[in-house]
């Protein structure tokens, strides 16, 4: 039996908070604004909607030249702390990866210039903070540049990106329909967030032909399906991990499967048993 070998790809940016690590890096009075609004569940990177002190000329001039100064002002995303349940949701759907395939993670760390000593440590770094037992590649490939091709070349069976129009803009061509090119066994994944919230706010407005309500995300992915399946995921996932969250649910786990000693659920304290 032939094994193959298939991967999943996984922008740096989706497991560290760069976003906030690059206004962290500005400016540590509008990060922590920013971090204690409703930012978590943003539909626009649009800071200004948070916190309106914030230099988004600035911010995006800073994003856009983004540096190891930057990963080291960033923390780790929701989805990180959370990718090993993701991606065993994903490896267990048999549609999507083959059953004797061996999977690796590419972890593209475009656009940061790495020495190999800072390689190894960021290798390291996101095997402690995503737990995957997975082997994990550093690749560097700027998203804009990705095809069908690129997708199909390496094996990719799903892709975790940030910037949805970045990843798509040399994907989607005239060449590519015309030539029926696609990979809609592929998923990719990105934040249910919108680049230009203006617009949005117009698109949400409008009312397709059967009279109903226009809901953007979802066109989109529809438009999409030919060619690769979309799919949208909160972008609280795309920001800081709630850490007390992750250790609650730990500490509940390990009660609840420790043999040793009879569960007790949390709200019921020493001294109510004792009181019974």
């Amino acid at each position: 039996m032939t094994v193959q070998n298939e991967a999943i790809l996984i922008e740096i940016d989706t497991i560290l908070e760069t976003r906030l690590g690059t206004v962290d890096l500005l400016n540590r009075e509008w990060a922590e604004k920013l971090a204690m609004s409703e930012y978590r569940h943003r539909l626009s990177d649009d800071f200004n909607l948070f916190v309106p002190e914030i230099d988004m000329d600035l911010y995006k001039k800073t994003y856009a030249k983004r540096d190891w100064e930057v990963l080291a002002h960033s923390a780790p995303t929701e989805f990180s702390v959370d990718l090993t349940r993701i991606l065993d949701e994903l490896l267990f759907d048999p549609k999507r990866i083959s059953p004797n395939a061996t999977t690796e993670i590419h972890v593209n760390i475009y656009p940061y210039d790495l020495t190999d000593a800072e390689k190894i440590e960021m290798v390291q770094a996101i095997h402690e903070i995503t737990a995957t037992v997975f082997y994990i590649k550093l690749v560097n490939i700027p998203p804009y540049s990705i095809t069908f091709e690129t997708i199909k070349a390496n094996n990719w069976v799903a892709i975790f990106a940030y910037d949805l129009n970045l990843i798509l803009s040399n994907m989607i061509t005239m060449e590519s329909i015309k030539g029926k090119l696609r990979c809609n066994n592929v998923m990719l994944y990105t934040p249910h967030i919108t680049f230009n919230f203006d617009e949005l706010k117009k698109t949400v407005e409008e009312t397709t032909a059967m009279g109903e309500k226009f809901e953007p995300f979802m066109h989109t992915s529809l438009l999409l399906a030919p060619f690769i399946s979309l799919e949208f995921v909160s972008s609280e996932y795309y920001s800081l991990a709630d850490f007390d969250k992750h250790e609650k649910t730990t500490r509940f786990e390990e009660e609840m499967y420790d043999e040793t000693k009879p569960y007790v659920p949390p709200e019921t304290t020493t001294k109510d048993q004792n009181n019974d």
